[in-house]
């Protein structure tokens, strides 16, 4: 099934180069000397180098005078990384000095015409935090005193992160020898191609440890674990071979079984957010009260819902970090049927609970604060107090979760005037065309449903012209229930400001992929849904919409079959994997209805 995608940007590179710039001269300014806008230095420098080191070798890795340039450069970022850590401020400037004289330095070389960046999923979606690598290299150190190391980055986040794990060792007086090399193939059956010279040059490194540092591992683990592999084929023994992961499962569920094999080869060093921004009362420093609680997870649900059976599933592997920031601990409330938490009593006193989200570090976060901001001056939304590293915080919105067949005027109007705000404030460039999406619905629509079925989808190619001819926005993505709450000032939206840069297949889409999906999960009856479209329509200018839903129907179906699938057989017999697999048999059902719908409108048209 089609449920994940890739998110990639084509730049120049003086385009690149100039956004670093501007950061180390806000830097030197003392405009920006917080420990955030130092994480988004590495963040930009270990994108740039990664894609530009991609540029450079784009079979097999090797080394040149601009790569190994561009990872001395690379190690001036780690060390800005650890002294803002740190809060010598003055250090790392002297770092970010040289860091711009390398970014200088650059234009002796000849670069490439542009090169391709590769979103960092674990900042922008999956709340990975780069200091738990410099925790992990101190433990390391420690514990194994090397003196010499090979630390090898697994493109693309793993350059930036390696880069940590140098420099922290550096620190220590440990001689390093910086690489990075990039996984290729298939996400599950991934291996490292090397240029004969590069190999016989990492195998012959006078040091005592080969480091490999990268994000996951994933369902697979194939990315770490075929880089240990191919140090092993050059002949390095698998005691010198360290793994520097974000965490530590036990490798028996990867997917891969020689992964499963490598990964009890090696030794690990980790460490968690948990430990360095939870337990030692960090993040808890820049908000207004230490008292946090974890909601992520699905934990929410017990907020809103009393009985297990009537929350939505959730894959929690899926859900960002949540918290509850509290003034004191929570209480659960006698009796009604209200949340749990004593939220009414909260808003009664104007004390109401702050929300923390994780929305992405650097960039990535900035944007979806700014979104974010705008929705709540709309009123769609809860306000936002602030952002901090990473987490986006708002009011915590004390209402109930719609369900679905639990549909009103009142709903339908906000929704109509949702969805108009979007196409009229968020248009996008177009980063995904008719073949993107039409590949996806036959590709889930032959493993849901069956061949007869893709047969049936001959007719929407009609459909190519007006889906790439509309206008792309920067849709919701998840028009479910659960999603809108009702509160006593109306309707309000949650969850609303990044579903369409995750990293799942919505994207930025017409507008009619979030009307059809409200359609399909309220499972609105016809004079509901006309009655949404005829708002609609008043509100934003959009005539040609109902000519576009006969396709967005199917799309939204198919991408919903395909998640639901893969949700329901990756948590199997738990509750959620229960829930799951009876979505999987109502969006087949949906699914067959729109496709015949679909078909019989086209004939009817032809006709």
């Amino acid at each position: 099934m089609i449920v994940y995608r890739k998110q990639e940007q084509t730049i120049t590179p003086v385009q690149c180069i100039r956004r670093i710039r501007i950061m180390l001269e806000e830097l030197e300014k003392g405009a920006a000397a917080e420990h955030e806008r130092v994480v988004e230095v590495l963040i930009e420098w270990g994108e740039f180098e990664s894609a530009l080191t991609d540029a450079l070798c784009p079979e097999r890795d090797g080394e040149s005078r601009l790569s190994r340039a561009l990872r001395h450069a690379g190690l001036f970022a780690g060390h800005m990384f650890c002294l803002s850590w740190k809060g010598m401020t003055p250090a790392l400037l002297q770092w970010a000095g040289r860091l711009y004289g390398a970014l200088a330095g650059l234009s002796s070389f000849a670069l490439p015409e542009t090169i391709t960046l590769r979103e960092p999923e674990g900042y922008a979606h999956y709340g990975l935090y780069p200091e738990t690598y410099l925790a992990a290299a101190r433990t390391l150190f420690r514990e194994m005193h090397p003196e010499r190391v090979a630390c090898i980055g697994l493109r693309s986040i793993g350059t930036g992160l390696s880069s940590i794990v140098s420099a922290a060792l550096e620190e220590k007086g440990c001689v390093v020898f910086p690489y990075t090399i990039r996984p290729r193939g298939h996400p599950f059956h991934r291996r490292i191609m090397l240029s004969p010279e590069f190999g016989e040059h990492l195998r012959s490194l006078p040091c005592s440890l080969y480091l490999v540092v990268d994000e996951g591992p994933g369902m697979s683990g194939t990315s770490l674990c075929c880089a240990a592999e191919k140090l092993s084929e050059l002949g390095i023994a698998d005691e010198r071979i360290v793994l520097l992961p974000s965490w530590e499962p036990d490798g028996s569920g990867f997917f891969s079984e020689a992964s499963r094999t490598r990964w009890g080869k090696h030794r690990k060093f980790s460490d968690s957010f948990e430990n360095l921004w939870i337990g030692t009362g960090r993040l808890a420093r820049s908000l207004p009260s230490p008292q946090l609680l974890d909601i992520a997870a699905g934990k929410w649900r017990p907020l809103f819902y009393r009985s297990e059976a009537l929350s939505p599933a959730v894959h929690p592997h899926h859900e960002k970090r949540k918290f509850l920031c509290l003034d004191g601990p929570p209480r659960a409330e006698e009796g009604g049927d209200g949340p749990v938490l004593p939220v009414t009593r909260a808003q009664s006193t104007g004390n109401i609970p702050l929300l923390l989200r994780f929305a992405g570090l650097g960039r990535y976060g900035r944007a979806k604060h700014t979104r974010a901001l705008t929705l709540a001056e709309a009123g769609f939304c809860q306000s936002v107090r602030g952002f901090t590293n990473g987490f986006l915080i708002t009011d915590f919105i004390p209402g109930t979760p719609v369900t679905q067949g639990e549909t009103d005027q009142s709903l339908l109007d906000t929704m109509a005037h949702y969805l108009s705000f979007l196409r009229n404030t968020f248009p996008t460039e177009r980063n995904m065309l008719f073949d993107d999406v039409y590949t996806m619905v036959k590709r889930n629509t032959l493993l849901g449903l069956g061949r007869e079925w893709v047969e049936k989808l001959d007719a929407f190619e009609r459909f190519r012209p007006v889906v790439d001819d509309c206008v792309t926005v920067a849709v919701d993505g998840r028009m479910l229930p659960h999603e809108w709450l009702r509160t006593p000032d109306g309707y309000r939206k949650a969850d609303a400001v990044d579903h369409h840069a995750d990293q799942f297949f919505p994207c930025s889409q017409d507008i009619a992929w979030d009307i059809a999906g409200s359609s399909v999960e309220f499972g609105f009856a016809s004079l509901e849904e006309e009655y949404l479209l005829c708002r609609y329509q008043s509100l934003s200018g959009d005539r040609g919409i109902r000519g576009r839903l006969p396709f967005y129907r199917v799309s939204y179906l198919a991408y919903r079959l395909g998640y639901a699938t893969f949700a329901a057989k990756e948590l199997a017999a738990s509750p959620d994997g229960v829930k799951f697999a009876s979505l999987v048999l109502y969006y087949a059902a949906r699914l067959k209805e729109e496709i015949l719908r679909g078909v019989q409108g086209i004939e009817e048209l032809i006709k």
